[in-house]
Formats: structure tokens, sequence, C-alpha cells
């Protein structure tokens, strides 16, 4: 089921239609307008035409997804590396704790959403 939330990026007022909840869609939009206004320090930016605001915003959204996806795939390696000792710990009996069951992994969220002009 799809979910219309009105949300504000930039002063602009957008409604975005997706099946992620309303706070979810507004903790995007947060960030968003996070990254914006990281840009004010540097009045450089703010006289840069529409669509070169555009591309260095895009460039550091890039930025921080690469940046977020290796800390991830380290993560997963680290934790790859690990399951030996949880199938020996397991089979040998120790634990860290009463209801030690090994690391929680979980898949990882997936987002799809389609702005509504």
């Amino acid at each position: 089921m799809a979910n219309d939330t009105k949300i504000k990026i930039g002063g602009r007022t957008i409604t975005l239609s997706g099946s992620e909840s309303a706070e979810y869609m507004q903790k995007v939009a947060e960030y968003l307008n996070g990254k914006r206004n990281s840009f004010n320090e540097d009045s450089s930016f703010w006289t840069l035409p529409e669509d070169m605001k555009n591309i260095m915003i895009q460039l550091n959204l890039a930025d921080d997804y690469f940046k977020a996806r290796e800390r991830g795939e380290k993560l997963d390696k680290a934790m790859e590396a690990m399951r030996p000792m949880q199938k020996s710990w397991k089979k040998s009996g120790k634990r860290a704790g009463r209801n030690w069951r090994g690391p929680c992994i979980s898949p990882r969220m997936t987002t799809s959403w389609r702005s509504n002009p």
C-alpha cells in the first residue's frame, strides 16, 4: 500500500508516494535538507547556476552512499570471518550469555519511491 506524504526540501513542498512510512520519508527529507544546509558556509556554492548546485549535492550524496556501502561491506566481511568461531562455540557449548544466539544478521533494507509533482 502506497503512503502519500508531503515533505519539504529546499523550501519546496513535494508529495511522495511510496511503501515507506511517512516518518521515514520525513527522515530522508531532513537528511537532504541537512546536505543542502551544509553548503551554507561556502558562499561560492550559492553563486553557482542551479544545475551545478544540484550536481554538487548529488556528488556529496553519492559520496555518502559509497562510503556507507564500503563500511557495510567491511562489516559483512568481519561477520563472515566470525562465522567459524560461532559454529565452534555452538558445538563446544560456550556462550557469551544465557540466551546468546550469535550475531544478529538482518537483510539490507531497500527503498523505492516515486516523486509526485
